[in-house]
């Protein structure tokens, strides 16, 4: 389902984290790029928007699906995962409240010297220690990787569902690959850039 962002009445998102233009005959996803954050923590991802530039996918998807939102509250990724703009990973928290959540989710020193990993999964809640500091960034790093696939999965399998296996194969390539939606569908009916018109190619 595609809602129409407030700020934004030309373009909408869905409950997914996509963010769609809508001023054309159908609803065209957005390219996303990777933006803010650092890179060692994980950058966000953005969209442009026409006349007022790039814009936080998460903040977007939140500021629409969110019965919480306010422009005074930080959007918070559950489980850290930056790039993972499904609606049920977002929320809004207080300043104060983003904070506390960034240094209790991950790996903290604690005064013995060990290190403490805390992580909410996407089975349950997560805690282990580690004299090692590597080993415990490293199981953080594994742990992540497992949430986002075992989503990836219910979420791939609830858009057969919905839309069917083409409209599953288009978001997948679009997706992995970052291309123009329009490129995607063009590659997906068999039209190859080198053969396609003229006209056509100027617009890829």
């Amino acid at each position: 389902m595609i809602k129409t962002i407030p700020s934004y009445p030309a373009y909408g998102c869905d409950e997914l984290g996509n963010v769609y233009d809508m001023t054309g005959s159908q609803p065209v996803i957005l390219r996303t790029y990777n933006t803010g954050g650092d890179l060692k923590k994980g950058r966000y991802r953005s969209v442009y928007i026409k006349k007022a530039g790039m814009k936080y996918v998460h903040k977007l998807i939140a500021e629409t699906w969110l019965s919480s939102w306010n422009p005074s509250l930080h959007v918070d990724h559950i489980n850290r995962v930056k790039t993972d703009n499904r609606i049920e990973n977002l929320r809004c928290l207080t300043r104060k409240e983003n904070a506390q959540n960034s240094s209790s989710l991950g790996v903290n020193k604690q005064k013995s010297g060990r290190f403490h990993l805390s992580i909410i999964t996407a089975l349950d809640y997560e805690q282990h220690n580690f004299s090692d500091e590597e080993k415990a960034w490293q199981t953080r790093v594994d742990l992540v990787d497992q949430h986002y696939k075992y989503n990836w999965i219910n979420d791939a399998l609830r858009d057969i569902r919905t839309d069917g296996v083409w409209m599953f194969i288009h978001k997948l390539i679009n997706y992995q690959y970052n291309l123009d939606p329009k490129y995607v569908a063009r590659l997906l009916a068999g039209v190859s850039i080198y053969d396609a018109p003229k006209k056509m190619t100027k617009k890829i």
